[in-house]
């Protein structure tokens, strides 16, 4: 994806809007078809960047081609930039592994911004923060390798304010994700005119990188029920549950039959489909959104406010809730007038510091970085109830520190398959066993206990492992499944692929302090920080499970035991995210926010992960379940919301 001077020029606003195809064909994602995802990255900015000079000619880059790569959202972005006259001529991103629902549209548009504007200080695309940021970066480093001054080409967009604005509308819904389209469509065909807004450009939020839904039948409903309060702590609220386990099946006949152009759930009734709830390709859902909303809410008068930041949701003096404030992109004032709110802001998961203040540690952020809590924080400023709990997460993937430079994606990928390969012996950095590495392919389990087990633990293996990787892949160490990586990480590979320059890539780690290693096992812990002697014990006990082909302890399969006998040894470092927080505003069964009181706010409504705590507080399940709340409580509380504001 390129940009060169004089070729296509970007839009005033910077992108493509609702329903205009903006997307380079390519697929980054298995199984992905590449259609015209809707974007909607701007909404009439002016943007005026200064064009850019360096001080003088020998400030100035030399002419050329000069590559650079840095760290983006999912692996490493390789761009490539041409200066020529000393200007920035032409941006192109030749190699990277981003997510393509949200970087199709995103990175064409930002390499446009910098070539235009001469500079790598432009505003970074909204919904595509971590591509955007390593764009620039790579670009300013490029600037630098052609001797160029980076302070010249460092110019900040500027933004030409249009006046403030106020509309008028029946139900206002704060965040476009899965469980804010669900609810801004629901409500409008219930005849409620709509506002639907979102701080960043890309309609669907979390929703776009979800697998499947689960759904539940009538018969099985009530043993779920049962199991769910059972698996639960004190504040899960049956009436909630028992509402959502009651409308997965309606919510997803109703998406499945919403739209002409794609299907979210093309696999729906197919019997031997394995998940007859698997969600569609991620480029395909952008095209479901942009129907299902063009067939509700523009129909019935209403609209879609990409890149506004509700900033204040306002209430009468009766503590009734009159509508929203939001900011424009240009800086201006849109005021909301409306009789209801949905917040459907998507959680804090995004807010880091939060996070580790609440739970002591801190997860890799997996969910997106924009979700940092505004629409609960908006809420509780107008009385709504704070939780006995927080912190609450859905830990749902294991990741590994190495971010490798220069190799190809599976062997970049190399340190992170060892996270979900079950032959490996799985250690805190304290050097103690702690979990049965079968569940290393149980998403939930897998991350649970290594965010118990501090956030960061270690792959352990010896060199006769290491050996039998490259020579004949995972099936040589007695693992013959594929392993459960989330898609947008998993290269292509097989288990009797060999890993080819494997020793390259754990002699990598360990120079960058991603891995340890050691003759011994006392000089492994020694490297790693650990006691010797806690090590030793714990890969002698090991090995004796090994030995007897039984794992007295926590049963791991035999065929996964293998013993760690020949040095050096390495340690390589795992990591965990967590897609989102599950915590935040109190509901009832009518997704109705409450007070202090436990009383509802008149016309404040909340869905998806603002409202999750109240089915799930810190105990997430996983399997579906997440993005089947997300658009089942959108599904409900729509005409829930419609009807109080028409009434």
């Amino acid at each position: 994806m390129s940009y060169i001077k004089d070729s296509v020029k970007p839009g005033a606003a910077g992108g493509a809007r609702l329903g205009e195809a903006g997307v380079t064909r390519r697929t980054f994602v298995a199984g992905s078809a590449a259609v015209a995802a809707t974007t909607a990255m701007g909404s009439g900015v002016a943007l005026a960047a200064e064009s850019s000079k360096a001080a003088d000619s020998s400030a100035r880059p030399k002419d050329g081609t000069f590559t650079e790569t840095a760290e983006g959202r999912n692996g490493l972005v390789t761009v490539g930039v041409t200066f020529k006259g000393g200007t920035i001529d032409a941006v192109e991103v030749t190699d990277q592994q981003e997510t393509e629902v949200f970087t199709s549209a995103a990175i064409p548009e930002l390499c446009g911004r910098i070539v235009e504007a001469n500079s790598f200080g432009v505003d970074g695309v909204s919904g595509a923060t971590f591509t955007s940021g390593a764009i620039k970066t790579a670009v300013k480093q490029a600037v630098i390798d052609a001797g160029g001054d980076p302070k010249a080409f460092d110019v900040p967009t500027t933004h030409v304010a249009g006046a403030d604005e106020t509309t008028d509308v029946d139900v206002a819904v704060v965040g476009a994700g899965g469980s804010g389209i669900l609810a801004a469509a629901r409500a409008a065909e219930a005849g409620a005119r709509v506002a639907l807004l979102d701080k960043v450009g890309v309609v669907g939020g979390c929703s776009l990188m979800s697998f499947m839904m689960a759904t539940y039948p009538p018969d099985a409903i009530r043993d779920k029920l049962d199991e769910w309060i059972s698996g639960q702590m004190y504040l899960a609220d049956p009436n909630v549950v028992y509402t959502y386990l009651t409308n997965t099946q309606p919510t997803i006949d109703y998406l499945a039959g919403a739209t002409t152009k794609a299907n979210l759930f093309p696999h729906l009734g197919d019997p031997n489909a394995r998940f007859p709830t698997m969600m569609a390709p991620y480029m395909d859902r952008p095209v479901v959104y942009d129907e299902l909303l063009t067939n509700t809410v523009k129909a019935n008068g209403g609209d879609v406010y990409p890149e506004h930041k509700v900033t204040q949701i306002t209430t009468d003096a009766d503590g009734a809730v009159t509508g929203v404030v939001a900011t424009r992109p240009d800086g201006s004032t849109l005021t909301v007038n409306a009789r209801a709110v949905v917040i459907a802001t998507g959680g804090f998961g995004g807010d880091t510091e939060r996070i580790r203040e609440l739970t002591g540690n801190d997860p890799v952020c997996g969910c997106l970085t924009q979700d940092v809590g505004e629409g609960i924080d908006m809420a509780w400023a107008v009385g709504a109830k704070k939780p006995a709990s927080m912190g609450g997460m859905m830990l749902h993937q294991t990741l590994a520190a190495a971010k490798l430079r220069g190799y190809e994606y599976f062997q970049q990928q190399m340190p992170m398959i060892l996270g979900y390969t079950p032959s490996v012996l799985d250690v805190t950095t304290a050097g103690v066993r702690f979990r049965n590495e079968d569940w290393v392919n149980t998403a939930t389990a897998a991350a649970g206990s290594g965010f118990f087990a501090g956030g960061t633990t270690y792959a352990m293996l010896d060199q006769d492992m290491v050996d039998a990787l490259a020579s004949g892949g995972t099936q040589a160490i007695g693992f013959t499944d594929s392993p459960g990586m989330p898609p947008e990480y998993k290269p292509d590979f097989t288990a009797d692929t060999p890993w080819d320059g494997f020793q390259e890539v754990l002699d990598d780690c360990v120079k960058n302090g991603w891995a340890f290693t050691g003759k011994t096992i006392e000089e492994l812990a020694t490297s790693a920080g650990m006691d010797p002697a806690v090590l030793a014990e714990t890969v002698e006990t090991y090995n004796g499970y090994c030995a007897a082909g039984v794992d007295e302890f926590f049963g791991k399969d035999p065929a996964h035991l293998v013993a760690l006998e020949t040095g050096p040894f390495y340690l390589v470092t795992i990591t965990y995210n967590q897609l989102g927080t599950v915590g935040g505003l109190i509901i009832n069964d009518r997704f109705q926010v409450l007070d202090d009181a436990s009383k509802a706010i008149p016309g404040l409504y909340a869905v998806g992960a603002d409202a999750y705590g109240t089915c799930w507080n810190r105990n997430y399940y996983g399997m579906g379940d997440g993005i089947g709340f997300a658009y089942v409580s959108g599904y409900v509380a729509g005409p829930i919301a419609a009807a109080y504001a028409l009434a």
